[in-house]
């Protein structure tokens, strides 16, 4: 798990976190506690990624720090965005805005599981 960070006003800002994509489960759930490791600008050259929108992403309700990214959502997404699905399978690393991240991690209210979480 890795955090690339941006300078703003002399001080280094977390802005994203970097997951390692497990493609080939219909989800992967993902404990963010650390530990991290920070990521330069020079790492990304040779990596295949995708950002994942706070819409993507799921809290488990039962764990923690646990996020649940569906990769039958990141299917049906890149479909919806004229992508053959099946590139899914290129994606080494996940992409996530540090903001999403706290957002959905400082919900109060866990909403109860209806069927499957994914």
């Amino acid at each position: 798990m890795w955090v690339y960070y941006e300078e703003i006003d002399g001080e280094l800002q977390p802005k994203w976190l970097i997951l390692k994509a497990r493609t080939n489960e219909q989800c992967s759930y993902y404990y963010i506690d650390g530990p991290y490791n920070r990521m330069y600008d020079g790492d990304m050259y040779d990596m295949t990624a995708y950002s994942i929108s706070l819409k993507d992403i799921n809290r488990d309700p039962l764990q923690e720090n646990c996020l649940i990214i569906s990769n039958i959502k990141l299917e049906q997404s890149l479909k919806r965005n004229n992508y053959d699905e099946t590139m899914i399978h290129e994606i080494d690393y996940y992409i996530i805005l540090i903001e999403d991240v706290q957002e959905l991690l400082n919900y109060e209210t866990v909403t109860k599981i209806k069927k499957e979480v994914c």
